[in-house]
Formats: C-alpha cells, sequence, structure tokens
C-alpha cells in the first residue's frame, strides 16, 4: 500500500494479525538486557534515571498522564533511551512541551506479540503513540521496522507531515481492522 502526503488525512491498515511469529531482536528480551515492568518518565529527571536494558517487558510512557496533552514542560532529551530495541507493550511519547527531537535509534518494535488472552480475538492491545508533542520537529526511528498495534504520530503542530508519511512507509504495522496508522499535523 503506497501512502499519498499526509497533510491532515487518516490512513487505516487492515491487516489481520492473529501472532506475530518473528520480531527482529526478540531474544533481548529474555535476557539480562530485559527491564521488568512498566516505565513512566514524566520529567527529565525520570529520563536520566531510566536503567539501562535493551528491551522493556511492559509499556514504556514518556511525557504526560493519559488524555492530559501538552502538560509536561520538563523533557528535553531522550538520548538515555538509546540502546532500546524492543518494547513488549505500549510506547507513548505524548504531551511534551519542550520535546523538539525524538530519537530511538536502536528500537526495532514496539507493541504485543500477541493477542490479549481477554477472549475477544478482534483486538490487539500496545502500540506506538507519538501525540501532542507541541515542540517536536524531528522524530529518528531508523531501526524500527514493525508495530505490534496502532500506530499513531498527531497533533505534533511543528513537525512536517512527511516526516511522519517516510515512518510510515517503511513500518510495518500489525493492527486488526478498524486498528492502523494515521498522521497528521
Amino acid at each position: 500500500m503506497q501512502h499519498a502526503p499526509f497533510a491532515s488525512a487518516i490512513v487505516v491498515v487492515t491487516a489481520a494479525l492473529v501472532t506475530v511469529t518473528a520480531v527482529a531482536g526478540c531474544d533481548v528480551c529474555d535476557g539480562a538486557d530485559g527491564l521488568d515492568g512498566s516505565f513512566v518518565l514524566r520529567t527529565q529527571d525520570d529520563v536520566d534515571a531510566f536503567p539501562d536494558g535493551k528491551c522493556v517487558r511492559g509499556d514504556l510512557s514518556i511525557g504526560s498522564a493519559d488524555g492530559q496533552f501538552a502538560t509536561n514542560d520538563s523533557i528535553t532529551d531522550v538520548s538515555k533511551l538509546a540502546a532500546l530495541e524492543l518494547v513488549e507493550g505500549t510506547v507513548s511519547v505524548e504531551g511534551n512541551k519542550v520535546l523538539q527531537s525524538l530519537s530511538l535509534p536502536a528500537l526495532t518494535y514496539a507493541g504485543r506479540r500477541l493477542l490479549e488472552p481477554d477472549g475477544n480475538a478482534n483486538k490487539v492491545r500496545g502500540g506506538l503513540f507519538i501525540n501532542a508533542n507541541q515542540s517536536l520537529t524531528a522524530i529518528d526511528l531508523p531501526a524500527l521496522t514493525d508495530v505490534g498495534g496502532c500506530f499513531t504520530i498527531i497533533e505534533n503542530g511543528a513537525l512536517d507531515p512527511g516526516v511522519a508519511d517516510a515512518i510510515f512507509r517503511k513500518t510495518k504495522t500489525h493492527a486488526v481492522p478498524g486498528a492502523g496508522s494515521s498522521a497528521y499535523g
């Protein structure tokens, strides 16, 4: 599927998924480089204190509390996360007023590998959400190849829509019908 340049469009990917069976770099979660639990990074001090590791076995939140966009004026640098290769859950970078550049150069995969065992075969939970970061002008995700679940880059007013378009063109999203990838300024 080719995407047209994003100005104010929403693209829905309708690839069905039962199981992602191969994820580049997934063995990093099996060893000492794996970090158990979810991490909520609300301040620059939280980011700077993030433990060394290549994998998070849980969620990673960088920025404001869920639903409270554009409330974080502390985080300016996420380079401490540069070695992170895999997040087995949701990655959300949301509500950061002063973050200008998001670079996660080693990240290859974010999201869930399997459907959640809640009896609902129509939902894949997790994904990658880069939303409502007012000053964000650059996103660098050169190793990202797959997102298990939804993938959005929205409401980042300073970001050129072509940046999101380029990322979506090279990244596979494993979402069920009704979920997907979207971008708009």
